[in-house]
């Protein structure tokens, strides 16, 4: 977890989208195992859909997530 959360900070940061020293994570989230295509694909529809309208107006991937398994 903590390998992935480097990396996206660092994509993150590179996009601008948050600052240098903006906390970008809680200090412990769940852990969820996506063990197959149909996991990932419900847990990028969680994401996206419902988590509020912002992701859905900034991610432009939300009409194809196959494209990023």
């Amino acid at each position: 977890m903590t390998d992935f959360k480097s990396y996206a900070t660092r994509a993150l940061r590179l996009a601008k989208l948050n600052g240098p020293d903006q906390k970008v994570w809680a200090r412990h989230g769940s852990t969820r195992h996506l063990h197959d295509e149909t996991s990932l694909l419900r847990a990028i529809a969680y994401v996206l859909d419902e988590q509020g309208i912002d992701l859905k107006e900034w991610d432009v991937r939300r009409d194809n997530p196959q494209d990023f398994v």
